[in-house]
């Protein structure tokens, strides 16, 4: 498997109750998942926890993700920067919002580039 989310749990600070809960999927190579529901049910949590982007102090409370049989959820800050961007991104809904429009688009590209190349 490619990615593998097996029980993921995930309860902002101060809630009641877990905002998604035993979560489980994988995906194999060549293989596509869809992620349907409700606004607020959670979609944008679950992909922000597989790919460590959680807000605030934000974290999974519960299960385990892995890539590539790697596990996610212990990666330093140092690992996700070599990890996200050239092994595994997320294409946002509104991806126009991910360029600022003030900027030359060329720039950006440089920039992201920049960032995620193996060195």
């Amino acid at each position: 498997m490619v990615l593998e989310a097996v029980g993921l749990a995930k309860r902002y600070p101060g809630s009641a109750r877990d905002t998604v809960s035993q979560i489980s999927f994988s995906i194999g190579s060549g293989e596509t998942l869809g992620l349907l529901g409700e606004s607020g049910s959670g979609k944008t949590t679950v992909i922000r926890s597989i790919l460590g982007l959680l807000p605030g102090n934000g974290r999974v409370t519960g299960g385990e993700i892995l890539f590539d049989e790697e596990p996610l959820l212990q990666k330093t800050p140092e690992d996700w920067r070599d990890l996200r961007g050239s092994r595994i991104a997320m294409i946002f809904q509104d991806s126009g919002s991910t360029l600022n429009p003030i900027r030359k688009i060329g720039r950006q590209f440089v920039n992201y580039i920049q960032t995620h190349k193996a060195v």
